[in-house]
C-alpha cells in the first residue's frame, strides 16, 4: 500500500495487559502486532491477541483480520460497525437465500441454468455449507423486487424438497424443530460420522 508502519501505543497497552491477565511476560512476537499502517485504526481482538485493522489506503476501504475462525468471528460485528459509521457500506440489497441438502454443488447449478437464463439482471451465488449448498439470489436494487420474487417462484418449483428452508436456520435446527413440533424424539447410532450427528443436535 506504499504507507508507513508506526507502532500504536494504545495497542501495546492492550497486549501487555491481556498478557499480564495470563501471568506471562510479553512475547516476542508482541512487537509486530503494535505495528499498524498509515490511515488504519486497530480494533481490539475479543478472543485473542492480534488485533483486527480497519481504515482505507489508497482510497480504498480495507478490513484485515485473523484468520482463526472465532477471532474472525468475534471481529467482524466490529468491523461492520466501523464501515457502517465511516458511511461506506453499499445500500443492502433485496435477497433471497435458500438451503439445500443432498445435491452436488455443480448439478444445483445446473438445475437453476433455466431460471438464471430467464433473469439475466439478477445476482446468483452459491456456496458449501455443512450439510449442502446455498444459492443466494440478489437484486441490484429495489427495483429488482419484482424479478426476484418471480424468479423465487420458480425456483421453489425447480428444486421442490432439496431445500429444506428458505433463511438462515441449519440443517439441525429445521430438523429440531420439526422433531419438537411433532412431539417426537430421536436416536443416532453412529459409525463412520463418529457421534458427529448426535453432537450437532445436541449444539
Amino acid at each position: 500500500g506504499g504507507v508507513p508502519l508506526a507502532e500504536d501505543p494504545a495497542v501495546r497497552r492492550m497486549l501487555e495487559e491481556r498478557w499480564k491477565r495470563r501471568g506471562r511476560k510479553a512475547g516476542v512476537g508482541m512487537d509486530k502486532q503494535c505495528q499498524v499502517p498509515g490511515g488504519m485504526t486497530a480494533l481490539e481482538n475479543p478472543v485473542g491477541s492480534a488485533p483486527g485493522l480497519v481504515g482505507a489506503v489508497k482510497g480504498r476501504h480495507l478490513a484485515m483480520l485473523p484468520g482463526v475462525p472465532p477471532e474472525l468471528a468475534g471481529l467482524l460485528p466490529l468491523v461492520v460497525q466501523w464501515f457502517e459509521q465511516a458511511g461506506v457500506l453499499p445500500e443492502a440489497r433485496p435477497h433471497l437465500v435458500w438451503r439445500t441438502a443432498q445435491i452436488a454443488e455443480l448439478a444445483l447449478v445446473q438445475r437453476c441454468q433455466a431460471v438464471r437464463e430467464q433473469y439475466p439482471d439478477l445476482r446468483w451465488s452459491w456456496w458449501l455449507t455443512d450439510f449442502g449448498v446455498d444459492i443466494r439470489l440478489s437484486g441490484e436494487s429495489v427495483q429488482a423486487e419484482e424479478s426476484l420474487a418471480a424468479a423465487g417462484r420458480q425456483l421453489d418449483e425447480e428444486l421442490g424438497p432439496l431445500v429444506y428452508t428458505r433463511g438462515g436456520a441449519t440443517l439441525t435446527e429445521v430438523v429440531q424443530a420439526q422433531m419438537l413440533s411433532a412431539g417426537k424424539t430421536l436416536s443416532v447410532a453412529e459409525s463412520c460420522t463418529a457421534g458427529l450427528l448426535g453432537g450437532a443436535l445436541t449444539d
